[in-house]
């Protein structure tokens, strides 16, 4: 499948995803609005880790889940996840008409956050399978022989090669 389309399947996740959040704020909504909060902000940075995941597999599907979730890609959604929900927070405490548009708000800035964690991540690998193979490639292609050029003379009976690198053409020698 082309890479385009395997990128949509994650919109019908961050629905999926959508449904659940809203799921989980009517299940703990009895509970102290702090608490919530933090209950919300950690169900978003984990449907930003499963969406990243599951782009991340459908753009690499033989790259191990091992080498997806690495030592730069966890604190990096950890970041992402962090700043969106400290942003949904603060311009929900002190923007008055925020609350109307909240819900396309955190999915645009959810679905731009994605797309530039899965970018990068994505570059990221190409250009390393890119290093892979041209190493590969040096270390298989024989090395080249130093540049020599041939003049070969025919005398009736026999013929003469002489031939010349190209260090000694430049200085006019001969080999």
């Amino acid at each position: 499948m082309p890479v385009a389309v395997r990128m949509l399947v994650v919109l019908p996740l961050w629905l999926a995803g959508s449904g659940l959040t809203l799921l989980g704020t009517a299940l703990w909504s009895g509970v102290s609005p702090i608490l919530s909060h933090i209950l919300n902000s950690l169900l978003l940075i984990l449907a930003l880790f499963a969406a990243f995941v599951l782009a991340a597999k459908a753009i690499f599907p033989d790259l191990p889940l091992k080498k997806i979730l690495n030592r730069r890609t966890i604190p990096r959604l950890l970041l992402l996840g962090v700043i969106l929900s400290i942003a949904d927070r603060l311009l929900l405490a002190f923007v008055a008409e925020y609350a109307s548009v909240r819900n396309i708000a955190v999915l645009i800035a959810f679905l731009l956050a994605l797309f530039a964690a899965v970018l990068a991540f994505a570059l990221r690998e190409l250009n390393r399978g890119r290093r892979a193979a041209e190493k590969a490639q040096a270390q298989q292609s024989p090395k080249p022989e130093r540049d020599t050029e041939d003049l070969v003379i025919d005398i009736p009976g026999s013929s003469v090669t002489i031939r010349r690198d190209a260090a000694s053409a430049r200085t006019g020698g001969a080999r």
